[in-house]
Formats: C-alpha cells, structure tokens, sequence
C-alpha cells in the first residue's frame, strides 16, 4: 500500500514542478511522510547521509546558516536556515529513487509534462494567449509564473531528453522521446532568457564533447545553422539578440552592471560571510522592474554576484563545490566506454544531467537562477536521479 501510495506521489512530485510551486511543496511534504513511515526516520537518515552529494549539501547549508548567526543573531540564522529548504528534495528524492520503478516513472512523467509546457510556450510566445501570470512577459512562461523560472526548467529536462535520445535510453519510446525533445527544446527556445540561450550553448558543447570530437564539430555547426535559422524566422530572437547591438540602452543589461556593482560593494563590507542570505540591498530602478510582480530589484542577478555579497568568500566557495561536485562526477559517469551493468546506471540520463548543469552554470553568470524556487526544486530532484552502483533500501527489502 505504501510502496503504491509512493510510486504515485512520485509522480505527482514529478508532474508538479514544471506547474506549481506550492503543489510541488505539498506533495514533497507528503512524500517525505510516507517514506518516513515505510522506512523509519533512522534508516531514511542512514540512507540519506550516504548519498553521493549530501556532504557538499550540508556544508553549503551550515554557511548560510552561519552567515545568518553572524548578520542577525538566532532568529536571522533561523531565518537564513530556511532559505536552503528547497534542497530537501534531494534528499527526499534519494530515498524514493532507490526503487527503480519510481525513478524511471518520475523521470518518464517529468519529461512528458515538461514537453506539454513547452508547446503551450510557443503557443504564449507567438499569439501572446494563455498566460498563468499578470505581467505580459514578451517570453514565454509556460505554467510557471515567470521566463526566467519557466527557463530554467526547461534548461534541465531539453538536455536530459536529449541525452536519453542519444545514448538510445528504452525510457519512452524513439519516437515520443523525439518529440519530448523537439518539446522541451522549443520551451527553451521560446522562453526568450539571453543567459539561458548562452547556457543552452554551453551545454550542448558540454554534451557532444563527452559524446565524441566528430559529435563535438557537429554540434559547433549545428549551433551556427540553428542561430541563423532562428534569428531568421523567429521573432522573438532576432529582437533580444538585436537588443545587444546597443548594449548601453538595452535595460536588462545596464541594470546587470548596477547590481553587480552593489554586490561588489556589499562583499568588501563583509568578505568572510557576507551580510547574510535574506539581506542582498534593495536596489531603486524603474525602467528594470516588473511592475505588479515586484517593487524593486533585490537579488544579484548571478548567481556567483549574490552568493559572494550575501555569504561570503566561505559562502562562494561551499557553492562552487556544490555545484562542481556533481558536475565532474556526473562528468565521468557520462563516459561513452562505460557500459550499463545495473538497472541504477543510465548513461544517457548521466550525458543529459551533465549537460544541464552546464547549462544552468553559465546562465547563472548572468541570472540568479538558484535562487529561483520552481529551478532550484527541479535541480536537485534531478540531481537525486544519480545513484553510484551501490545497495538501497528498496533492494534490501525486496
């Protein structure tokens, strides 16, 4: 009954994220409940403490913890605590994806209904219909209430479709999983974020250079031919990439500049832990505010900006190994001459994820998309998805 009611929660968790952030939040909940009560929290904690990127996690989280004990005192390090809560879905992810049932189904449901977002993207996008927020972005949102999040996504469920499709996974059908890629591909494109563009470049470089050197030129002159073709006869990419001919007078970037300036100033006030997580200063700027959606602009802007003005050199550094971490361990387990001798091991989901956090690495040079919910939450679902070949839970009580 348990293993049922986990299988479909799973996929609830699964479908959600790419919809909405508080159904996310309700079902991760509730599947962390029933994982408690099928295990038992020693064992989940025993399980828990061995997953492969749990230690880079905790420190991270004892850093803004830290940080916000040195900035406010109790209260403000509670505080502070709460901002990494999002990254109990790893945790939480690593438990169920111990079953391999659950994992191929959460994997399978997240990527068919990222791919429904997707079309209905280029649907907002083009007829400007359909919009599930107040503001009229001129990108697309998808379910999501904004283009930067609803890029993000997108970002991580374009590559591993991709890599599944060509390592030839049996996840979905050649043919659905063709279409799931061209789907989530096209949520990408249409969500219209320069830095994920920039990020999507990256990571396909990142996935045909681990493919193969030939799979690597292909993929440079796939990149030139799809750029072309794309500022050709879309829209929406000839507009923000003509923007950056007059870089001065473009909004987006000058209100950058002037962020990252304030994040600069506020780190050499407080270089060791910054000022802590929840006090990045407000910063006054009409023309680069979304009005009904927010009153000022109170982020970095970059990842690497925020992080070092709000916690520091000790701050900056946890996150580098946090995000490095799984990157060059996804790195070699997306090995082409690695075989696939346990139902655990997938090397085109390991190739895609890779990929992903390429991608979402360069974007968050000019974004702040770890600070993003909705993609910090599907970040690290998906990073729960590798396992190193090893006994779980579910194997030993099978």
């Amino acid at each position: 009954m348990l293993s049922r009611l986990s299988l479909f929660l799973t996929a609830l968790l699964a479908l959600s994220l790419s919809v909405s952030l508080t159904l996310s939040w309700v079902v991760l909940l509730a599947l962390m409940a029933v994982k408690f009560i099928e295990y038992g929290p020693r064992a989940c904690w025993q399980s828990v403490q061995g997953a492969p990127f749990f230690y880079p996690l905790l420190a991270f989280i004892s850093v803004c913890l830290l940080s916000g004990l040195w900035n406010g005192g109790p209260v403000e390090g509670l505080a502070s605590f709460s901002t990494t809560r999002a990254l109990l879905i790893y945790a939480v992810g690593y438990l169920v994806f111990a079953c391999e049932k659950d994992r191929k189904t959460a994997l399978a449901v997240f990527l068919t209904v990222a791919m429904v977002a997707g079309f209905l993207g280029v649907i907002q996008q083009l007829f400007n219909v359909c919009r599930f927020t107040r503001y009229p972005y001129l990108q697309a949102t998808g379910f999501l209430s904004s283009p930067m999040s609803f890029a993000g996504v997108m970002q991580l469920t374009s590559f591993l479709a991709l890599g599944l499709l060509l390592r030839g996974s049996s996840l979905l059908p050649r043919s659905l999983l063709l279409l799931v890629t061209i789907g989530n591909f096209l949520g990408l494109i249409f969500a219209a974020e320069r830095s994920a563009w920039l990020g999507m470049f990256a990571g396909i470089l990142i996935l045909t250079w681990r493919m193969s050197r030939r799979s690597f030129l292909l993929g440079i002159v796939s990149l030139v031919v799809a750029t072309a073709l794309s500022y050709s006869f879309v829209p929406v990419v000839k507009t923000r990439l003509n923007s950056l001919t007059d870089w001065r007078r473009d909004v987006s970037i000058t209100a950058r500049l002037q962020v990252w300036q304030v994040a600069w100033t506020t780190f050499n006030r407080s270089p060791w832990l910054g000022v802590g997580p929840r006090n990045f200063p407000r910063i006054e700027n009409e023309q680069a505010i979304v009005k009904g959606q927010s009153s000022d602009l109170n982020h970095g802007h970059s990842n690497y900006m925020h992080i070092l003005a709000t916690t520091g050199v000790l701050g900056i550094l946890t996150y580098l190994v946090l995000v490095l971490y799984p990157f060059f361990r996804l790195y070699k387990a997306a090995a082409p001459q690695l075989s696939s001798n346990s139902p655990e091991y997938d090397s085109g989901l390991y190739l895609g994820l890779l990929a992903a956090l390429a991608s979402l690495m360069v974007a968050g040079i000019f974004e702040y998309n770890f600070g993003a919910a909705s993609v910090r939450l599907a970040q690290w679902f998906c990073l729960a998805f590798y396992r190193p070949p090893q006994a779980s839970i579910c194997e030993k009580d099978a």
